[in-house]
């Protein structure tokens, strides 16, 4: 969508963008089993040991950081791409009025 509306449908960089967001999605989905893993054990964690307890509550929290890492970066992705959409717009828009 964002490419579309900048005019880049088919270029290289849509295809950079494209291969960015396939690699993200791959990053999250062990990521997405594990948090399901972790749903499902939650229950047994009422039986937990404290060590048990910590070590679960640990790989929650560096789950959690590897998905606001990826988050962030997709983020910043976004903003960088609506940027570069204006500036192509404005390009456009300011050729458009200097040939009439």
């Amino acid at each position: 969508m964002l490419h579309t509306s900048a005019g880049q449908s088919g270029s290289s960089r849509e295809k950079l963008l494209i291969q960015r967001a396939e690699v993200k999605q791959k990053e999250v989905c062990p990521l997405q089993e594990e948090a399901r893993k972790l749903i499902e054990e939650r229950a047994q964690l009422r039986n937990a040991s404290e060590e048990d307890l910590t070590q679960s509550l640990s790989k929650f929290d560096g789950y959690l950081v590897q998905v606001l890492r990826i988050k962030h970066s997709l983020e910043r992705e976004v903003v960088a791409t609506a940027r570069d959409n204006r500036i192509h717009r404005e390009r456009r828009i300011k050729a458009l009025h200097q040939h009439r």
